[in-house]
């Protein structure tokens, strides 16, 4: 017997489904967004764990299994992401394994009036706020991803660096623009100091980060799916 993939889906606000989802352990958050582009947020190593577009997801995995199965985004090429937390020591990062980073501590999500859920961790004293919104390019129509990540901190800190993205292969292709893989290009219009750096087999975007007490820290970061 053949049975019938489940879909869930976005309208009119978000969906969100908390479960393991392929790459991902059982703190895997999947959100998805009424413009159809998708993630899954990795709440056990705080990062941005998958992205994808169109439809959201197919919980039969889960739903028919006692939760002990995965989650299938409903997309053929999602882009995934490697382990380890997105933000972290520059001079002392965490040796990646399947675990929590020690200095890590995730605190939960809030809900906008969309029920895009905003993120919150910490590392250290360090709050980050990490909130993502569905958008639609007026000209071409095309839905992307906007990531927003505010750092507070009531001291100030020179060390932590962030992981925008990474991939076998990135690209700089203009002032804050990368190109990943041929398929995603990562925008940061507003972040000069961003470059390429080499880890293992694959290559990541890091972006230096620079905390003055008190003060928020703003990065954003937009993921767009190159036409091909």
């Amino acid at each position: 017997l053949i049975r019938e993939p489940m879909e869930l889906l976005a309208t009119e606000e978000a969906v969100m489904l908390r479960r393991s989802y392929r790459g991902i352990g059982k703190r895997g958050i999947g959100v998805g967004y009424p413009a159809k582009v998708n993630l899954a947020f990795d709440a056990e190593q705080m990062r941005l764990a998958m992205i994808w577009t169109g439809k959201f997801a197919d919980p039969g995995g889960v739903w028919n299994s006692q939760g002990h199965g995965t989650v299938r985004p409903l997309s053929r090429n999602p882009v995934q992401f490697t382990n380890g937390p997105d933000v972290d020591d520059a001079d002392s990062p965490w040796i990646v394994d399947e675990g929590r980073p020690p200095r890590h501590r995730f605190k939960g999500y809030s809900l906008d009036e969309k029920r895009r859920p905003k993120f919150e961790y910490q590392i250290g004293d360090v709050i980050v706020e990490d909130y993502s919104t569905d958008v639609t390019d007026p000209a071409s129509k095309q839905p992307f991803l906007r990531r927003t990540l505010t750092l507070r901190s009531s001291h100030s800190s020179s060390t932590l660096t962030l992981r925008a993205a990474d991939g076998k292969k990135v690209s700089a292709i203009g002032d804050g623009e990368f190109l990943l893989d041929g398929l995603l290009r990562v925008r940061m219009p507003d972040v000069h100091d961003a470059s390429v750096v080499s880890v293992g087999e694959g290559q990541q975007i890091r972006v230096p980060l620079s905390i003055r007490g008190g003060d928020p820290l703003v990065v954003v970061i937009e993921y767009v799916w190159a036409r091909r």
